[in-house]
């Protein structure tokens, strides 16, 4: 072998010590990555008021099906990305191979249902949020979703506090449900001195001995808040969904092109690298015990 072939081998084997260290990088970011979208998912749940929002948005729209459908996907994710990092540390190109394979399936899945995500959510949030608006009744238990939306996102109505006196008949006009008051600005005790009961859309006197909730009560619309929920819905959540559905899916593409690449330069790195498989990884395999035993 030439002066030529050895420097020659000597920069392959550099380049694909390169490529083998980005295809650690990219694994490992891609296990981060799904499991905050996991953590974060079930943080959302554990949180009171973020849980309140995702029982109240999910009467809109299926909530409850996109954040598990999230979770799943990051737990995906992050299992592959072990699974690259186990086959590096093996040196099967079969294994890294099968780990492309299953990972661009899987963000051929992803991207298929964040496509879905996306049309039922812009052609249904729209018409959930209008006719939640024109369906309020002051301390009605069974619709509180938009209270719990409007509290939760300090919004009010679907475009703005308006929406009330003009497509709602039980709120009275020039007057807001509680949920709209604006707590940046006012106390929640300024809000509840100023709250008057409210009954069949006409401002009453509440002649129970026992005093109404705050969520039977309305407000001036002096003291709502000037931001409608729908822009707030669909600029702020929406992208947030987007986002536990995209960042992973980018991450499990650079990990696949970076290991494409290192594969192309595997054999010449090291000889043995392609090397059968070592059955002693699936010992927890009755059969392969058994052919390990004969042999």
């Amino acid at each position: 072998m030439g002066i030529l072939d050895l420097l020659r081998q000597r920069r392959t084997m550099e380049r694909a010590k390169t490529w083998r260290q980005a295809t650690i990088a990219s694994n490992i970011l891609l296990i981060i990555t799904g499991f905050i979208v996991c953590i974060s998912v079930l943080a959302m749940y554990i949180n009171p008021r973020w849980l309140s929002l995702i029982q109240s948005i999910n009467q809109l729209v299926d909530m409850h099906v996109k954040l598990g459908a999230l979770i799943l996907f990051g737990l995906l994710y992050t299992l592959a990305g072990l699974a690259a990092l186990r086959s590096l540390k093996v040196r099967s190109t079969f294994l890294l191979g099968l780990q492309i394979f299953a990972v661009l399936i899987l963000t051929v899945v992803v991207l298929a249902t964040l496509y879905a995500v996306a049309s039922q959510w812009i052609a249904t949030m729209p018409t959930g949020v209008s006719f939640s608006v024109q369906g309020f009744k002051p301390g009605d238990p069974k619709n509180m979703a938009m209270a719990n939306i409007q509290s939760v996102l300090k919004c009010c109505g679907r475009e703005s506090y308006r929406d009330y006196y003009i497509a709602n008949e039980a709120i009275p006009i020039r007057w807001v449900p509680f949920s709209c008051c604006n707590l940046n600005e006012h106390s929640y005790a300024t809000c509840k001195n100023v709250s008057k009961p409210v009954h069949r859309g006409k401002l009453g006197r509440w002649f129970d001995p026992v005093p109404p909730s705050p969520d039977a009560t309305v407000v001036p619309e002096s003291f709502s808040y000037t931001n409608g929920c729908e822009w707030l819905i669909q600029h702020c959540l929406l992208p947030l969904l987007f986002l536990g559905f995209i960042v992973p899916s980018l991450c499990a593409l650079i990990s696949c092109t970076f290991a494409s690449v290192y594969l192309h330069f595997a054999e010449k790195e090291d000889p043995d690298f392609d090397r059968p498989l070592d059955l002693s990884m699936f010992t927890f395999i009755s059969g392969v015990k058994n052919e390990r035993k004969s042999r």
